[in-house]
């Protein structure tokens, strides 16, 4: 039997992921918390309850994206372009 071998330097296509992940990590640890000033600030979570734009009922989709501190408690809430979610998303109205 044949594996593949999925060692970076013999996958074009996943060193370049881990390169993009490797920039990533850069970024995050070169932003300081604008609170305390440690490095590593960044995204943490999202949240979810983009109203529907038939109904208008909190819908599963992302409003915002959640960027927070790994020392302090420091959160910013960035909300997401868009306003209302397509109903087609809504629990509500697909009931």
């Amino acid at each position: 039997m044949i594996l593949p071998d999925y060692r970076a330097h013999k996958a074009p296509s996943r060193a370049a992921a881990i390169q993009a992940l490797c920039e990533k990590m850069a970024q995050r640890l070169s932003t300081e918390c604008p609170a305390c000033r440690a490095p590593g600030f960044g995204h943490v979570n999202v949240e979810h309850g983009l109203p529907c734009s038939f109904c208008g009922s909190a819908t599963q989709a992302i409003a915002a994206d959640i960027h927070g501190c790994g020392r302090c408690t420091h959160q910013i809430r960035t909300p997401r372009n868009h306003a209302l979610a397509a109903p087609e998303w809504c629990d509500y109205c697909n009931s």
